[in-house]
């Protein structure tokens, strides 16, 4: 972890893990640097979105090499609504090489949740 790294760090939920596996589940620049990231990653609550959506702030063990990924990630990640029209969708952004955050964002009114892995479109490199 980062040597300033709060103490309150929490780990990944079951959601969390599965959402942020399916972004590393696509082969792009970077991605083997991030799998590596990924085994210690934790939550840093005080600094996640407190709006009510899903959107969390990462904190990666600095040890390890940084990724040389593309920010954000080349992963698109929908949220399917009803008919064609998407609620919204996910975002993984990196901070010099290391995963930072996990951001879900909407189209409409109100802030959406993680939506279970099942239920996203995913589209990027393969």
């Amino acid at each position: 972890m980062e040597p300033s790294a709060p103490k309150n760090l929490r780990p990944l939920t079951d959601r969390e893990r599965a959402i942020l596996d399916g972004f590393l589940s696509f082969d792009y620049p970077g991605v083997d640097e991030l799998r590596a990231q990924f085994a210690t990653l934790r939550v840093n609550p005080v600094r996640s979105c407190r709006c009510g959506c899903g959107t969390v702030d990462l904190v990666a063990d600095r040890v390890l090499s940084p990724a040389a990924a593309p920010s954000p990630l080349p992963v698109g990640a929908e949220i399917p609504g009803d008919g064609d029209i998407p609620l919204g969708g996910m975002i993984v952004f990196l901070l010099d090489g290391y995963l930072a955050s996990l951001e879900v964002y909407h189209y409409g009114s109100g802030p959406l949740q993680l939506p279970a892995i099942e239920d996203v479109d995913w589209s990027g490199p393969r």
